[in-house]
């Protein structure tokens, strides 16, 4: 309605007509005289401030709409209009804040116009909530505030494109990334993104987003002109207006790839390590069960890793228990140690032939967080608790061996103490002084020579090249006048007749070995030392007639000290196989006998023609 419009005068006509607009309208009406006070309130008017018509009628309109703290200005600026007819707010479309009944402030839209009846002035204003717009417009420019300042506030490179790879915006980060160094050609394209080689993938990456989906890509590329960089694409894709937009977020991963390498490098490191522990070891979950383990501990549980996966530490000591023998309960050895902070190993023996030794350590991670809770550590001590027993055995050997000799000695070196009253045994005496002497020393060497191969193996070799033909027949012929037996049998099944080893060594096995199946064969009886050709290896055997040993003692032949008891009546040290098993060690080679009771034994020495020893060839 426009300034200073006459309406008709007649009073119902008006009235009539304003009741019209008043049905009609969506918005709130109201009608104020020059007085400010209310002569009209429409149904939209009480519900946006809280007033019932009946209420507002003839009221202060300030009083009804205004806050408390504009009403001053309010009553200022209307008094103004009146008096001067300055036009401020009379047309125009504004936004004022109101209140409701309630105290509630409300966002209202106004226009305001100005009216005449019988020469008396109105102000009509149509007024809408705009409250929850303003709100969400408010909440809008917030976000588009927050989005704005993390867009390029971004450590990542953040751009939004078309399709066809036009570049609609783009962060501080990705131009400092992308743009040419000189900043001469701006970064107008997503492609120019990516390695010259990969923008082709990175077209079939895009293409292939589905609308509202998103997805990751690893490349590498250079940002800042000229470092090289694993580069992870975040992208997802929306329509706009009927055309698909994408927004990808690009992030530097060249540490994170590095650090993922290094880690997966180092569990690779520590799982060959595990793999190759003699110990077996398993990992037990918070729930004593076995989250894994290596082949180590599967081999000793007699089971496989699929199997003990998930197994309880209680079916652990149920099998140990079955080890140990008996029906008893399971003893609850690895079960109790999972659960507590103790750190005292157990050892357990099973039974059957061979004993085997077990050790059994738990020990428990620090941290409640972790998969793992516990360690458990099983060690087969079978071989160091023979090796103690052998030790033990050794020296009880060694001082039996000694004391005989030396108290031969003794007992002579007593006799001669009155020369003339001795005169008569001296030449048994010094005999016999001479005699254990050398049986002493000759212990001593092949202690001495069997600790040597031992410690030094091959190191303590002298390999040469030799004719294995002449050198047997000159240890059988000495051999032969030694023990004057002629039936020393030497045939020889040579191609080549060439071996590369160390001569002396190999003599002094054969020597032992020849030694020992005269010595245990009647004079009459042959020997039979056969030596052959098998291609890369050489087969030296020495066959007695002597008693024969049975399967028990064959497998201990070789052990320092060690002899059978169909033996024991000869004399010796129980030294010469053991000397001839570490030539054969230390030859790579190995030492084997064959024998049936009654009927001889047979010892089988093999050696490589030409081994690894070649490498000290001079």
């Amino acid at each position: 309605m426009s300034d200073n419009a006459h309406l008709p005068t007649d009073t119902s006509e008006v009235r009539h007509a304003l009741g019209l607009v008043l049905d009609l309208a969506v918005d709130a009406v109201v009608v104020i005289n020059e007085l400010g006070q209310v002569t009209l309130w429409n149904v939209h008017a009480q519900d946006m401030f809280g007033w019932q018509s009946e209420e507002a009628l003839g009221q202060p309109l300030a009083d009804l709409t205004v806050p408390e703290s504009l009403r001053a200005s309010h009553a200022a600026g209307f008094s103004e209009y009146l008096s001067t007819g300055r036009k401020r707010l009379i047309g125009r479309r504004t936004e004022i804040q109101g209140q409701h009944k309630s105290g509630r402030l409300v966002d209202v839209e106004v226009v305001i116009s100005e009216f005449f009846v019988a020469e008396r002035r109105y102000f009509v204003g149509v007024l809408r909530d705009v409250t929850s717009e303003r709100r969400r417009w408010e909440r809008l420019h917030f976000v588009n505030e927050r989005y704005d300042a993390l867009f390029e506030n971004a450590g990542n490179a953040v751009i939004v494109h078309h399709a066809d790879g036009r570049i609609i915006q783009a962060n501080a980060t990705a131009i400092s990334w992308f743009q040419s160094a000189d900043e001469s050609t701006p970064l107008a394209s997503v492609w120019h993104c990516f390695a010259s080689d990969a923008q082709e993938q990175a077209r079939d990456f895009y293409l292939n987003l589905d609308d509202d989906a998103a997805d990751t890509w690893v490349t590498r590329t250079t940002i800042g002109g000229h470092r090289v960089v694993d580069l992870e694409v975040r992208a997802s894709a929306a329509l706009f207006e009927g055309r698909p937009i994408f927004q990808s977020v690009l992030h530097d991963v060249t540490h994170a790839l590095n650090e993922e390498r290094r880690l997966r490098n180092r569990l690779e490191e520590l799982d060959t390590l595990l793999e190759l522990s003699p110990a077996g070891l398993a990992l037990v979950d918070s729930n004593g069960r076995v989250r894994t383990c290596n082949i180590q501990f599967a081999k000793l549980m007699q089971r496989s890793r699929g199997e003990l996966v998930g197994t309880t530490v209680g079916e652990l000591d149920t099998w140990i228990t079955q080890q140990i023998g008996g029906d008893a309960a399971p003893r609850p050895i690895i079960s109790v140690a999972s659960n507590s902070d103790s750190t005292s190993p157990t050892i357990f023996h099973t039974r059957g032939d061979p004993v085997r030794t077990f050790r059994v350590d738990v020990r428990s991670l620090p941290g409640g967080e972790r998969e793992a809770s516990s360690i458990v550590l099983l060690t087969d001590l079978t071989q160091e608790t023979e090796l103690d027993r052998l030790k033990t055995r050794f020296l009880s050997a060694v001082a039996h061996e000694l004391r005989t000799p030396l108290g031969i000695i003794e007992g002579y070196a007593d006799l001669l103490d009155d020369l003339e009253e001795s005169m008569d045994i001296l030449p048994e005496a010094i005999e016999a002084i001479r005699d254990e002497s050398a049986r002493v020393l000759g212990l001593v060497d092949e202690l001495l020579d069997i600790s040597r191969l031992g410690a030094l193996g091959v190191r303590d070799l002298t390999p040469r090249e030799f004719d294995l033909g002449d050198w047997a027949r000159q240890v059988v012929n000495r051999l032969a006048q030694n023990t004057r037996r002629a039936n020393i049998n030497l045939s020889l099944e040579l191609a080549s007749p060439s071996v590369f080893a160390d001569r002396d060594k190999m003599s002094r096995a054969l020597t032992n070995l020849i030694s020992n199946a005269c010595k245990y064969s009647s004079d009459d009886r042959d020997v039979d030392v056969h030596i052959s050709d098998l291609g890369t290896e050489v087969q030296i055997q020495v066959r007695d007639r002597g008693p024969g040993l049975s399967p028990e003692d064959i497998a201990r032949l070789g052990e320092p000290f060690f002899r059978a008891n169909a033996t024991k009546a000869k004399k010796g040290t129980g030294l010469g196989l053991s000397l001839v098993k570490e030539v054969a060690n230390a030859h790579e080679g190995m030492l084997s006998f064959r024998s049936v009771i009654g009927q001889g034994l047979t010892a089988t020495l093999t050696i490589p023609r030409d081994s690894s020893l070649a490498s000290q060839r001079q």
